[in-house]
C-alpha cells in the first residue's frame, strides 16, 4: 500500500504533475518517478495538501485549451 498514490488517486491528481511540483520543491528526490518511489509519502501528502488548489487548478485543462 502507498498512501500518496492513495492520496492522488483519490483526488483525481496527475501523478507526473503532483512529483514534479514535489521535485520542484525539493520535496523528493530526482529519482523519484512514480509515486512508490518516494520514501517519505507522509511529507509529500502534507506538502500536496496546503497546495490542493494548485494542482487541482491544473490537473483540469482548461476550456480554452481544449476548444480551438
Amino acid at each position: 500500500m502507498n498512501s500518496l498514490r492513495d492520496y492522488l488517486t483519490a483526488r483525481c491528481f496527475d501523478p507526473d504533475h503532483a512529483l514534479n511540483l514535489l521535485q520542484d520543491h525539493g520535496i523528493i528526490s530526482d529519482e523519484c518517478v512514480t509515486p512508490e518511489d518516494v520514501g517519505d509519502s507522509g511529507k509529500a501528502i502534507t506538502w500536496l495538501s496546503l497546495r490542493e488548489d494548485k494542482l487541482k487548478s491544473s490537473s483540469v485543462p482548461s476550456v480554452s485549451s481544449v476548444v480551438k
